[in-house]
């Protein structure tokens, strides 16, 4: 992109940032930061989903666990396929699996 339209390495990353619904590069680096914990624990296998409706249940704030809107972003393929599963079709021991990790 620089080469093609002449813009300074900066500038590049600022267009390359704003056609991403980022306001400049310097939000891309730290949204970035912000989400290295959520990614992380992601990563390890760490993340707990809870249904809003069951949650408010269960939750005491004492208690370790960290409401993370951003953690949503990299389960949600998972989710997606858990919830798809969850239907009539699938049987037995495919009803209770465990998606494949994607960074496999």
């Amino acid at each position: 992109m620089k080469r093609s339209t002449g813009l300074s390495h900066h500038e590049a990353f600022d267009q390359i940032a704003k056609q991403n619904r980022f306001a400049s590069w310097r939000h891309v680096v730290a949204e970035a930061k912000l989400n290295r914990i959520s990614e992380s624990a992601y990563k390890t296998g760490l993340v707990v989903g809870y249904d809003i409706k069951n949650a408010m249940d269960n939750w005491s704030s004492d208690e370790s666990f960290v409401d993370d809107f951003r953690a949503f972003h990299f389960c949600e393929g998972d989710i997606f396929d858990w919830y798809r599963r969850s239907d009539d079709e699938a049987e037995g021991d495919e009803r209770n699996a465990i998606p494949n990790d994607p960074t496999e």
